[in-house]
């Protein structure tokens, strides 16, 4: 289909649905009134699980890990400092549909000390999917289940809502969605989820030459990644963590080819057409940094610093530096199409010129961890014990010596702001505390993930 026609059909339909519903306001007013009609578009928001920004090339990373998403970067706006409000995919993922943060959502939280969190996304919570829903929107998603599966609420406003492990079949399944010959005239919103960077760090025989051979033969499954964590397996050689990170890049790059093929595909079937995308991710990954694999609780760069790329007709390529979070993801797409950011909602347009990047943006892992950044420096706080250490990130990006017995104004005036932040901060929706009951299939595979 061509642009022009695209246009045409959606303009037809934005009339339609104006006369029907009022879904747009404004649409239909006079030329005198000085507003122009918006033609509803696509929507498409991508989630590659555990994907650190540091391990993309348009990041700086020297392996050739993402061609097509380098690509894809250089066609909008790439934002360099992107953080996750929190970690794990469940909660993380809240606050990426609800536009909370993890102290408003309370996923992932106990209510009472000595009980377990619940995982589950209320119902109260207002989620993109459904104010995409109730705009008039077809809304489509396809993950790799797991906690993305339907009994941990994220299924709340799709229409149509499929599992599928692995990139190949969620791209496959995605596009049929997509391209097959339907009545139904209105603009999708489509998510795609895929855990296929998650551990185990597993790709396809072809890809596994792929950054060099290896001299080992540790399996990075999920469990013995965990066993690493504890410090069950001790004896790691350099060579052995390289072939860790080798797999994991190699799981990147796979992942960027099917990517890369399936937007491809979508542009060619007019999808793409006047479209949004947005792609993403929930948390990043540990290699021994700190001494451990996974995703364990804590809040250094290696699990909070994410890719954030926005394609779109008038987004102009470019690079920015300001802060943005997890949480600004929701509003800016709802304003992009002019559909009406809820109240409730916690974050900023993205794009919106009149309102000025935050000083600090804070993050956490439940209410045991704090971290409140701003472009120079970092505090984490854990709450337990109300210990503190300061990084400052200009001088040492890695983030390994605290230099807070050196700076204790700069300590002083980032707990107030952390303070502040977590006053402003009230739960939206009741927490749930009962877990959802699951089969045995949905526990191995969490178990594979290494949630179990």
């Amino acid at each position: 289909m061509s642009r022009s026609r695209s246009t045409a059909r959606w303009r037809r339909l934005l009339l339609s649905l104006l006369a029907c519903a009022g879904l747009c306001a404004g649409c239909g007013e006079s030329p005198e009134s000085g507003t122009t009609e918006t033609a509803p578009r696509n929507v498409l928001l991508v989630s590659i699980d555990t994907l650190r920004a540091d391990h993309l090339g348009a990041w700086g990373y020297e392996r050739d890990t993402s061609p097509a998403l380098d690509r894809i970067a250089g066609r909008g706006l790439r934002f360099a400092r992107a953080f996750v409000n929190t970690h794990g995919t469940p909660q993380s993922h809240t606050s990426l549909f609800a536009s909370l943060s993890q102290e408003s959502h309370r996923v992932g939280i106990s209510a009472e000390t000595g009980t377990a969190p619940s995982y589950i996304a209320p119902g109260a919570l207002e989620l993109l999917p459904e104010i995409f829903a109730a705009a008039g929107y077809r809304t489509v998603g396809v993950t790799g289940g797991a906690y993305m599966g339907r009994k941990f609420g994220l299924d709340q406003g799709f229409e149509e809502f499929d599992l599928r492990k692995g990139i190949a079949a969620q791209t496959e399944t995605l596009f049929d969605r997509l391209a097959s010959p339907t009545e139904d005239s209105r603009p999708v919103f489509a998510f795609l989820h895929t855990y296929e960077v998650h551990s185990p760090y597993v790709s396809p025989p072809e890809y596994q030459d792929l950054f060099g051979a290896w001299p080992s033969e540790f399996e990075p499954t999920s469990e013995n990644l965990r066993a690493l964590t504890r410090k069950e397996i001790t004896a790691m050689t350099e060579e052995e963590v390289g072939a860790i990170v080798a797999a994991y890049d190699r799981g990147i790059r796979y992942t960027d080819d099917v990517l890369g093929r399936f937007l491809g595909e979508l542009e060619a079937l007019g999808f793409l057409d006047d479209a949004i995308l947005l792609i993403t991710s929930d948390h990043g990954e540990e290699f021994r940094e700190r001494g451990r694999f996974l995703h364990p609780a804590s809040l250094f760069d290696e699990l909070l610093h994410v890719p954030l790329i926005l394609v779109a007709p008038e987004v102009e390529p470019a690079v920015e530096e300001a802060l943005v979070t997890s949480i600004d993801v929701a509003p800016t797409l709802l304003e992009l199409v002019g559909i009406p950011v809820p109240e409730q909602m916690q974050g900023r347009d993205l794009l919106a010129s009149d309102v000025p990047a935050p000083e600090f943006v804070v993050s956490q892992f439940g209410t045991s961890l704090y971290a409140v950044r701003t472009t120079r420096w970092k505090l984490m706080e854990r709450t337990a014990d109300g210990r503190l250490a300061l990084f400052d990130l200009v001088a040492d990006p890695k983030e390994r010596r605290d230099v807070s017995r050196d700076h204790p104004e700069v300590v002083r005036q980032l707990r107030r702001q952390l303070r502040e932040w977590r006053a402003a901060q009230p739960p939206v929706a009741e927490m749930l505390q009962d877990g959802p009951e699951l089969s045995a299939e949905e526990e191995q595979q969490l178990r594979t993930l290494g949630y179990l």
